[in-house]
């Protein structure tokens, strides 16, 4: 358990402006050389009508990294008792990090309703997840700054 709180202890204190900005930079980097790597075809169509792009198709460090475009699947949060559908997801299964995409419509273009901000913020999901060893944590209100818009 020590062993844990000082992970995230350790990633608190890497929480900057200057390391959110520098991941922030990443994510815009991944979504820019995803977006033409979508565009040339480069993804898997699925038998259950998903699409999936493997993060390794921009670069080999992204090898567990896979995101699913969808519009079967119900990503829903429940806010008051009330369920709606959510842009997108992060989460992980096996030895694989999966960023879930709710825009598909039914002609399967996985950049048709692509939303830059909903990507942006799942990726920095992701690398959240990989700069503190896989380890979660709770948002805390000394966390002032989770992610920034730089647009």
């Amino acid at each position: 358990m020590e062993y844990i709180k000082t992970k995230i202890l350790d990633y608190i204190k890497e929480a900057t402006v200057e390391n959110d900005k520098y991941y922030y930079d990443e994510a815009v980097k991944f979504y820019n050389d995803m977006l033409v790597e979508l565009k040339n075809g480069n993804y898997i169509n699925q038998k259950d009508g998903n699409v999936l792009f493997k993060g390794k198709s921009i670069d080999y460090k992204y090898y567990n990294l896979l995101i699913l475009f969808t519009n079967n699947i119900g990503i829903k949060r429940i806010n008051n008792d009330v369920i709606k559908n959510v842009g997108g997801g992060f989460g992980t299964t096996g030895d694989y990090s999966v960023i879930i995409l709710n825009t598909l419509d039914d002609d399967k273009n996985p950049v048709k309703n692509l939303d830059r901000k909903v990507f942006i913020h799942e990726f920095i999901h992701y690398l959240d997840y990989v700069r503190s060893d896989g380890y979660k944590h709770k948002k805390t209100t000394t966390l002032t700054q989770y992610y920034i818009e730089c647009d």
